[in-house]
């Protein structure tokens, strides 16, 4: 089967892949190279693109077999983790559901950000993000540093989210629709929302001396 459609992006590419999902699911249809196919669709354009939700519900559902191999599948949750340092706010939520969801499915991804498991740290990150085949990319070896910066990222919100990480995975996967409409009408209101106290002080400490250390000795000598 000639997969080049997908390279096309647009209408065409998810009309083809809504259809090899059908065969694949449904009929137990195999077809050669198409995770590295679906691998190059991974791109930063799947974010502003009209048919990002239907793109990783089946995605979603293409990695969701035990029977891939682990190596495959950590592929494209690092190439999505680098992607998010890129992407737009409103679509992190969803990565980071994301990419939870495939580690609750492959628990043996869940090395890539737990120190007991995996490489405490590394001079070099071993992932190959110009590698085009999955296959090769060496993201197993790899840790999730990416999701680690996200945590310092300017909407608390999103820093929050990021600590995904540092925590216990759920055993519930997490429902994506929660997070694929997310606008940034959205993210702007969940922050206007939240009630934030401020201590301002509007007299300095008595008992602070901003120039102290600096004339302590000239003050003595006074």
């Amino acid at each position: 089967m000639n997969l080049s459609v997908l390279f096309q992006g647009g209408p065409l590419s998810l009309m083809a892949l809504q259809g090899i999902f059908v065969l694949m699911t449904t009929y137990n249809f195999e077809i050669t190279d198409f995770y590295t196919r679906l691998y190059s669709m991974f791109q930063l354009s799947i974010f502003h693109a009209k048919y990002k939700a239907r793109f990783f519900a089946y995605s979603s559902e293409f990695l969701r077999s035990t029977h891939l191999p682990e190596y495959l599948v950590a592929a494209f949750v690092k190439r999505l983790a680098r992607l998010s340092l890129y992407a737009p706010t409103p679509c992190l939520p969803l990565v980071f559901d994301f990419i939870t969801n495939m580690m609750i499915q492959h628990p043996g991804l869940q090395r890539m950000v737990r120190k007991d498991n995996g490489p405490d740290k590394f001079d070099k990150d071993p992932y190959n993000h110009e590698e085009q085949d999955p296959f090769k990319s060496h993201a197993v070896d790899s840790m999730l540093w990416e999701i680690k910066c996200l945590q310092k990222h300017a909407i608390p919100e999103v820093a929050i989210h990021a600590q995904f990480i540092d925590k216990p995975m759920p055993k519930i996967e997490k429902d994506l629709d929660d997070t694929l409409s997310l606008t940034y009408d959205d993210v702007f209101e969940n922050e206007a929302k939240k009630k934030k106290s401020y201590k301002i002080k509007v007299k300095p400490d008595a008992k602070t001396h901003l120039f102290r250390p600096l004339f302590k000795n000239f003050n003595e000598d006074i």
